[in-house]
């Protein structure tokens, strides 16, 4: 008998086809099936949504803030959430906004009174959640994501109501992660206030973006 494997971006595809009887891929190399290239498309539709919620994994504080050489802070394609956490993060107002002067990528902006630009002073650090590759996170987090994937896709194919046994093990899967990002919790909160109010859902006075 084989040792069990964690699970990879193919065999969470493979079992999101197995939801619907459909026949396993060997390769995730385009082109695809219809019904596996739809299947992978869930599951890094869900692996987003679900990884922006901010986890221990994916969430990194006291991160300064690189400027270019317009004194903007540009997006990075790998960042999803960015909370300030010094200078004192009640007088600013930052979010994610299209700069006019930059098309390609998303620019912090400070809506603050008074404000109201791109243009950031130096020395700013943030609570900064990133995205993560799939086979890169922890197996609890790619055991529900799969799991809420396979029912998505069954649910948009044969309707809600043949998803039942999926939804109650993703309901089990994400009690376990929980448990899991709980037990991170306990040991680092102490260590990093401005990722453990991250990981909390906790914000007070503070801009989530």
């Amino acid at each position: 008998m084989s040792a069990p494997t964690t699970t990879t971006r193919l065999s969470a595809v493979n079992a999101i086809l197995r939801t619907v009887n459909e026949a396993p891929v060997s390769s995730l190399t385009p082109p695809l099936p219809i019904d596996a290239s739809m299947a992978a498309d869930v599951l890094d539709e869900v692996s987003l949504e679900v990884m922006s919620r901010a986890w221990s994994f994916n969430t990194e504080s006291d991160i300064e803030l690189v400027l270019n050489g317009s004194s903007k802070y540009v997006i990075p394609a790998n960042v999803v959430r960015l909370t300030l956490d010094r200078p004192n993060p009640a007088l600013w107002d930052l979010v994610f906004r299209a700069d006019p002067g930059n098309s390609d990528a998303l620019t912090l902006y400070n809506r603050a009174k008074g404000q109201h630009t791109f243009v950031l002073p130096s020395g700013l650090k943030a609570t900064i959640v990133y995205l993560v590759d799939f086979e890169k996170t922890p197996e609890t987090f790619r055991r529900y994501v799969q799991l809420r994937a396979a029912r998505l896709f069954r649910d948009r194919l044969q309707g809600p109501s043949a998803a039942a046994e999926v939804s109650r093990e993703e309901h089990q899967a994400l009690a376990t992660l929980r448990e899991s990002e709980s037990d991170i919790e306990r040991r680092t909160i102490f260590d990093s206030w401005g990722a453990a109010r991250v990981l909390n859902r906790g914000y007070p006075n503070i801009k989530r973006v």
